[in-house]
Parts: structure tokens; sequence; C-alpha cells
């Protein structure tokens, strides 16, 4: 284990550098918003309100928020990537490793714009980001939410040698498949501007 750690320490330290690099870059041509964010939104983390025991369906259009431990100012669009970011996972076994993993639950760009479009009627209308450049952060923000996560799983199983192995590892696998995957939507955003909101 100290091998490992060792080993990923300054891995971690060039992905955070290069990570805040590019958001820099990419900040300096697209306004992003900053504001109080939950910055853990999971479907775990999403209450929808209803009774069960009465067999009626919850309130699709109300839901409450739970687990505000990582709350704190962020860039918006983070939220909404780091909940597609979590769509790839299913939290739901009883068993260790107890959840499971299918990138295939990662939304597609037409329901990441249903997202964006909601988002700006339902929270902040005043946005004017084209939904093109943000659907672009977002993916942007899916690789930092998976770089996130990974330094997360890192810093768990050091300080509370937790085994996080199997998860920690995996996030670390996707944040480098979504840099690769992305590699084109992040040239994008350093090569155009858009408006200030």
């Amino acid at each position: 284990k100290q091998w490992y750690q060792r080993r990923v320490r300054g891995e971690r330290t060039r992905e955070v550098d290069w990570f805040i690099g590019t958001l820099e870059a990419i900040e300096a041509r697209h306004q992003m918003r900053i504001a109080l964010c939950h910055n853990d939104i999971n479907h775990n983390n999403i209450l929808v309100p209803g009774r069960e025991e009465d067999g009626e369906k919850g309130d699709e259009d109300r839901f409450i928020l739970i687990d505000y431990e990582y709350t704190g100012y962020n860039y918006t669009v983070f939220d909404i990537a780091n909940y597609c970011a979590e769509l790839q996972y299913d939290w739901s076994l009883p068993e260790p490793p107890n959840y499971t993993f299918d990138d295939a639950r990662l939304p597609n760009d037409e329901r990441i714009l249903d997202m964006i479009r909601v988002h700006k009627r339902e929270v902040k209308p005043t946005i004017k980001t084209p939904d093109e450049i943000m659907l672009n952060q977002i993916k942007f923000m899916i690789i930092g939410s998976e770089l996130y996560w990974s330094l997360w799983g890192l810093s768990v199983h050091t300080s509370f040698n937790v085994d996080l192995d199997v998860y920690t590892q995996n996030k670390i696998r996707c944040y480098y498949d979504k840099k690769q995957r992305y590699a084109g939507v992040i040239d994008e955003l350093l090569q155009t501007n858009s408006s200030a909101d």
C-alpha cells in the first residue's frame, strides 16, 4: 500500500495541476458562475417525496437534497457534472464493493442538454451562456468530478484505513477515460469565447 500511495502522489499532483491550469484557461474564455453548491449530488442524495406505503408515486416536480457534508462554493456546472458522473454507479448491492459501474449510464448529450434547460428555466433564468458551451463545461467538470472523488478515495483510504481500493482505482480509470474522451471538448472550450452571464 505504501508503494501505491507514493506512486500515486506524484501523479495526483501532475493531474491536479493540469486540471486547475485548464480550468483557469477555460474560465478566462467563458464566464463560469460560482455559487453555493451541494458538491455531492447523486441519486442517493435526492429524495422524491411520496407515500410508498400507500402505493402512491412520488411528486416528481419536487425533491429534497440531503447530505450537505461537501457543500461549498464551486462552479455551478459541477453539480450537474457530478450528478452525470455518479449516474454510472448503482450503489444498491448489499455486498462489497456495494456498487456496480456501467459507463453506458453516463447521460448522452441530449439528456445533459435537457438538464441544462431545466437548470436555466428553474434555477437561474438569467444565464446567458449558450447551451452547447454549458454542455462542454459540464463534460470538462465530469473530468473534475472523477478526479475529485478519486482524490477523496485516496485520502479516506490513507486517513481512515478504509478499503476503498476498488472504488478509487475505478475513479482514477474514469478520470483518464473522460480526459481522453473529452479532449476535443477541452480544445473547443480553449478556442472559443462566450458572453459573460
